[in-house]
């Protein structure tokens, strides 16, 4: 029973054939059961009342308690053999290289457990050679020589000591691994660490280890043994061995070096530089602890009260995505019906395509607050129990389905934007003394125009997710958290090493993998197919963050990269089309200035004119700064200047959702008439005194040609206009 094979029982007891020693009934392993040989006196461990799993070659006894909870098993490599998924990645060789395989599947770290030893002396950390220039150390009192007695023990005719250069400020040895934290923290140099030698070496110590051993007495009383080794051409003598609670002995080197070294987890216990999952006791780095990546089977190194992982973690943030969600939405779903009357109510071909616009960016901004307040509502149901479900929501289909959201309502307000503005800089160059009737040709060029806008946002928005560009979309593969080969999100990259180290003759050529359908096929032949085989939920386009935002932050070696960078560039060039515009319409409207006054005779007409420009200005003016601002910090990002990812949530749902609160209540005369009263104000101080008036002078001119249209008895003719 001291097999792994054998650790697994049965409820049931009887009394062992075998047994000399005791005559009671006792558990018995689940490998007896019709293994052909009677284990016990009543022959039950034969008889035909157990559970099973599997079949033909996965075919297995269960005890009672996994009795309906049969699964698929991995499947030993030309050997026949399987491994049951609570026995996979145990560090044992059950079958072939079941352990290689798994050693890919997990992230691994190189790191120094044996300190640097110049002429006989250990130099521990900042005092390593060359270190001095960054540090400063070279010939300084920050460093000190020592000898450190392991642990105070004087053998016969011999101190064992080790001589060592180490620094004189305590260290944080969280990050230091092996003899260098063995070292420390017994020299009393780290930081809130132990020293992990608790048990003297002894002549009994080390059964069946070190035959070359040399026997000597222990501080005076007690057998103990040294062991020699050759440095500098000259025989050495040590005891820098580390007994095990099973006595078992590793050198120094072995000990708090994140492996159970002992098969005891001894040699790790008093260790404080690794955390210990929950549930499967697996040591992982500290440094691996909260850094979203999971390493724990089940979560605990991402799932903590340190790491806090929620939708939306920041508090303040999760008030003003309600506050923009709320705002945004009940804000357009105000202004709608009037943007919609105003439409139906439309005379003229101008008027009907300004009002028309509007409403597709009023569209836009509502379908924006849905968005936020769709993620904030999943942010309260999950909760604190998002961190343990997050693979869940991110591969989700109302993760899809929000990030589609988000992304169609971005790119309908960006293309209205676009082509109201360029569109009224082509009109304020043109002849408006006549007011155009509304045809059934206009009706329909315009019909075609929005048609072909709405077409496009689908395409931007779904493309993602058609399967048939998986190997471009796809961010990486999640399986059932009970495989264990199989720890959190699979990219490409482990998925190929996986595979690699198990069927041994994959190859990649110039960082070419196979496609996502070839490559979850083997990974599925890698198991049993028993119960509808091992099979994996995709990590979509929109599921690389939590808010299923599209994926604007990429770097170099983004597979989306290309693509991202597209929609990007047309952001860009849409914000330097809008800005164009307005820049031209500025301009016009100082040369033609003088003509403004004698064409927009009417006080009344032209005052409403006026507005309707300063809200159309507003509109364009805000929406063009938050873009520009979210186009530079994208373009750091991608140049690795600095990490934005963890702004994520701030820009989805704080910063693109700020304009669909602020377009409604421009539109509405909330913020126009305050711009107005600002406007008023500001005309006393001499120094903006131009400013304003230049400003003045571009609202009457923009929309002179809706005065015409508004008042069909002004008739303006002044040839110097044209």
């Amino acid at each position: 029973e001291d097999y792994s094979e054998c650790k697994l029982m049965t409820e049931k007891s009887c009394i062992r054939t075998y047994s000399v020693r005791e005559k009671k009934p006792l558990p018995f392993p689940l490998r007896w059961i019709h293994d052909e040989i009677a284990d016990c006196w009543d022959g039950v461990d034969e008889g035909d009342s157990w559970e099973s799993c599997g079949s033909a070659a996965t075919h297995r006894f269960v005890s009672l308690n996994d009795s309906g909870k049969c699964s698929e098993v991995y499947l030993c490599k030309d050997d026949g053999k399987f491994v049951e998924f609570n026995r996979l990645c145990d560090r044992k060789d059950t079958c072939g290289n079941e352990n290689r395989v798994c050693e890919k599947s997990r992230r691994q770290f190189h790191v120094l457990t044996t300190p640097v030893k110049v002429k006989r002396r250990y130099l521990l950390l900042e005092c390593l050679e060359g270190m001095e220039s960054l540090m400063l150390l070279r010939n300084s009192s920050m460093c000190s020589r020592g000898i450190l007695k392991a642990p105070s023990l004087h053998f016969l005719g011999r101190t064992a000591a080790i001589r060592l250069t180490y620094p004189e400020r305590l260290v944080d040895c969280g990050h230091v691994f092996g003899k260098n934290y063995l070292i420390l923290s017994c020299a009393d140099l780290c930081k809130k660490s132990l020293c992990p030698l608790k048990r003297l070496l002894r002549h009994n110590s080390c059964v069946g280890q070190y035959p070359d051993r040399i026997y000597t007495l222990m501080n005076r009383s007690a057998l103990s043994f040294l062991l020699k080794r050759k440095e500098d051409h000259k025989v050495v003598y040590h005891s820098e061995v580390f007994v095990c609670a099973n006595l078992r002995c590793v050198g120094f080197e072995r000990v708090c070096d994140i492996t159970d070294d002992c098969g005891d987890m001894s040699d790790e216990k008093n260790c404080l530089n690794h955390f210990k999952c929950k549930d499967s006791g697996e040591l992982i780095f500290l440094s691996m602890v909260c850094d979203d990546n999971v390493d724990c089977m089940d979560y605990s190194d991402e799932c903590n009260d340190r790491c806090n992982k929620q939708i939306i973690s920041s508090l303040s943030i999760k008030v003003l995505a309600w506050f923009m969600g709320v705002q945004a939405m009940g804000y357009n779903v105000i202004i709608l019906p009037k943007q919609i009357s105003a439409l139906a109510n439309c005379k003229s071909v101008r008027t009907l395509f300004n009002t028309l616009f509007l409403l597709l960016i009023n569209i836009g901004d509502l379908l924006t607050g849905v968005y936020v307040l769709i993620v904030v509502i999943h942010d309260a149901i999950y909760g604190q129990t998002y961190c343990t479900s997050q693979n869940d929501w991110l591969t989700s289909k109302s993760c899809s389905w929000i990030g589609i959201l988000s992304t169609f309502s971005t790119c309908v307000s960006v293309m209205s934007m676009t082509v109201l503005s360029v569109n009224r800089f082509h009109v304020i160059q043109k002849d408006f003394t006549q007011a155009r009737g509304i045809t059934r040709k206009y009706v329909l060029k315009v019909v075609l125009m929005v048609s072909a806008m709405v077409v496009v946002s689908l395409v931007v928005a779904i493309g993602p997710l058609y399967d048939g560009f998986e190997d471009f979309f796809v961010n990486g593969l999640v399986y059932d958290v009970k495989n264990p080969l199989f720890i959190g999100t699979s990219n490409k990259v482990k998925l190929f090493e996986i595979l690699r180290a198990y069927y041994g003759r994959i190859r990649s050529v110039s960082n070419n993998y196979p496609s996502w359908s070839g490559m979850r096929s083997l990974a599925s032949d890698m198991f049993s197919n028993d119960y509808g085989g091992v099979w994996p939920q995709k990590l979509h386009f929109y599921g690389n963050d939590a808010v299923c935002l599209f994926k604007y932050l990429v770097t170099k070696k983004d597979p989306q990269g290309s693509f991202v960078w597209t929609i990007l560039f047309f952001l860009s060039a849409s914000m330097t089309a809008i800005s164009v515009s307005y820049i031209g319409i500025w301009k016009f409207t100082i040369k033609s200035s003088g003509n403004l006054a004698v064409s927009a005779n009417k006080k009344q007409i032209k005052a409403r004119n006026n507005a309707m420009q300063r809200k159309i200005m507003l509109i364009i003016v805000s929406d063009v700064c938050c873009w520009v601002a979210f186009l530079v910090i994208c373009l750091l990002h991608a140049t690795e200047v600095l990490d934005a990812s963890i702004w994520y949530p701030i820009f989805s749902l704080v910063l693109i959702p700020f304009t669909s609160v602020l377009n409604p209540l421009i539109l509405n005369n909330v913020i126009s008439d305050w711009v107005s009263k600002v406007f008023k104000k500001v005309r006393s101080h001499w120094i903006l005194q131009s400013i304003v008036g230049m400003f003045s002078r571009m609202n009457g001119k923009v929309l002179a040609d809706e005065s015409v249209e508004m008042s069909a008895n002004i008739k303006t003719t002044n040839t110097a206009e044209k």
